[in-house]
């Protein structure tokens, strides 16, 4: 993923009816230098102070339809200056060429800037918008939408703007003389150079964390002024890291702590496994009290086994915390497993079941299968596969184990009991990759997943080429939501047994949804999902922090030793 920004900055005017404007050259510069800063924001950065429409609408045609952009880039659209409006509403930014009385021809109109965004190659979009006497917007004629909402809101982006369509974007109180930057972008900038917007301090700044900061501090200053957000793109973006970010460790799961604690030494061993999955994680915090816990059981513990454990564990995982990314740490291979025969127990040649999270696990064998729509023809290794999708149930123990955040819908650390059975759902990718971590599997690619749910013969469904119906899957929303893992079993399971593999929830993978693309690719549509989504072969993605009622997960293994 790349990032790039474009910075449009106009203060002098020559219509009489535009005042000029102290701050927008600050502005633009200050935001320049932080959105640059390879440590802050890391963006390719452009600038345009005081150029005419006719420069500024090429500029912005040619920013977002570069053929060199790809899906995953982010592109950042800045503009300070005057908004104004025609006598229907339209909302147009303001060039030192613009006539008052004729925006169309001479200004920047917001339905171009909405067009060229949209047919962008680039999916992840961001626009700022820092206008003077924004008020203007929505004093629209009876019946006609005047909110930026509605004329720049398109989808793929998040908009935040300095004001509301009621009020004035304030400068500051002087208008000549030496310039004072607005109250807006001096807000946003302060927050992204000195790392206060990180707010939940994990080394990020998302958008979502910017808007919360800046709407806290611009009110604060001047009260009558509300900043506005509106975003229509799914998942999380992080807009910069934090420059002053500093690591403190986080407390560990009481559980794990008792673990610590125990008085036998056996326990304490399997206390350090356990500190060895938070060192390998992605919790920066808990990752720091984890190795410095191995220190003290290095050092300190009266047990040989624990100690040299411990110091194993040390010795794998290099010391030194790393500073965060625009994008989570990546993940590290976790250690190598014991006997794969200590890690299961054979049920029969075709079926196991894995000790950690009691799941039956189901064998896909070695060879060729036909993948995708196109059914190219692919082979892979033995592997096996979850036969249902991570339950509740099953994801209260490693809730329990691990200290995890438990989903939001649940009370505490336990599930509804009535939906003990049913799919764990508002779990995010990391989610799905810590219990996996935990349970010393992984998440499958989209080729394991497929072959799992279609077999070798190309079909559309698991369970053949006919329609779905009520009788063989969870999906159209004729339900209202999930339904306990097995139900539909056996009529709609696939070729090697899996159950739920079209319907109920999507399913995330391990996979990318393009090559360098960080969002995820999920599989097997979900509840709410039509006949289209719940074919075998359909590609869906998701970021990876997104978390909602209709998505969960289950797990792999490349088990061998039957």
């Amino acid at each position: 993923m790349n990032k790039y920004a474009l910075i449009i900055a106009s203060y002098e005017y020559r219509d009489a009816k535009l005042r000029r404007l102290v701050a927008p050259a600050q502005d633009a510069e200050s935001l320049a230098r932080v959105l640059r800063d390879p440590q802050i924001g890391g963006f390719e950065v452009e600038m345009l102070l005081n150029k005419s429409s006719y420069e500024a609408n090429k500029a912005i045609e040619a920013f977002f339809s570069d053929p060199d952009r790809r899906r995953d880039d982010l592109l950042l659209l800045y503009f300070s200056g005057h908004g104004i409006k025609d006598n229907w509403g339209r909302l147009y930014f303001a060039t030192p060429d613009t006539e008052y009385r004729i925006p169309r021809s001479t200004a920047i109109r917001a339905s171009t800037v909405d067009e060229v965004m949209s047919d962008s190659r680039a999916r992840r979009q961001v626009l700022l918008l820092d206008c003077r006497y924004s008020g203007a917007f929505g004093r629209a004629k009876a019946g006609v939408s005047a909110g930026v909402q509605e004329q720049v809101g398109g989808r793929g982006r998040v908009v935040l703007t300095s004001s509301n369509a009621l009020q004035y974007s304030f400068e500051g109180e002087e208008v000549a003389g030496e310039g004072v930057r607005s109250v807006f972008t001096s807000v946003l900038v302060h927050g992204l150079g000195t790392g206060e917007a990180d707010i939940d301090a994990d080394g990020h700044i998302s958008l979502d964390e910017l808007y919360e900061y800046v709407y806290a501090q611009v009110t604060a200053k001047k009260e009558q002024q509300r900043p506005q957000k509106f975003a229509t793109l799914e998942g999380q973006i992080i807009i910069a890291k934090n420059p002053h970010w500093v690591v403190k460790p986080a407390e560990l799961p009481p559980e794990l702590q008792q673990a610590i604690e125990n008085p036998l030494a056996q326990v304490r061993v399997g206390a350090v496994h356990a500190l060895e999955l938070l060192l390998r994680g992605s919790d920066a915090g808990r990752a720091l009290a984890a190795r410095r816990t191995l220190e003290r059981m290095r050092e300190g513990d009266d047990s040989r086994s624990v100690s040299a454990e411990a110091a194993r564990v040390l010795g794998a995982v290099p010391a030194g915390v790393q500073p965060p990314t625009a994008s989570p740490p990546p993940r590290t291979r976790p250690r190598k497993p014991p006997r794969e025969t200590e890690r299961y127990k054979i049920l029969s040649a075709d079926r196991i079941l894995w000790k950690q999270d009691g799941k039956e696990m189901v064998r896909v064998p070695a060879g060729k299968f036909l993948y995708g729509d196109k059914k190219e023809e692919r082979e892979l290794g033995e592997f096996w596969i979850d036969k249902t999708p991570v339950t509740n149930a099953e994801y209260a123990r490693f809730v329990a184990a691990m200290g995890h955040e438990p989903p939001e819908h649940w009370k505490g650390k336990t599930p509804p009991a009535e939906m003990a059975d049913h799919p764990v759902v508002y779990v995010s990718w990391h989610d799905a990759v810590a219990y996996a971590e935990w349970a010393g599997k992984r998440l499958p690619s989209e080729e394991e997943w497929e072959k799992a749910a279609r077999g070798t013969d190309g079909r559309e469904y698991p369970w053949g080429d006919e329609a779905p119906t009520s009788r063989l899957c969870n999906f159209g929303g004729k339900v209202g939501g999930t339904t306990p893992v097995g139900r539909y079993s056996p009529p709609g399971d696939s070729p090697y047994g899996c159950v739920d593999m079209a319907g109920n929830v999507w399913e995330w993978t391990d996979s990318p949804w393009e090559e360098g693309s960080k969002y995820k690719v999920l599989r097997g549509g979900s509840w709410l999902s039509n006949q289209l989504y719940v074919r075998a072969a359909y590609r869906y993605s998701f970021a990876p922090g997104h978390r909602y009622d209709f998505v969960g997960f289950r797990c792999v293994s490349a088990a061998s030793g039957r």
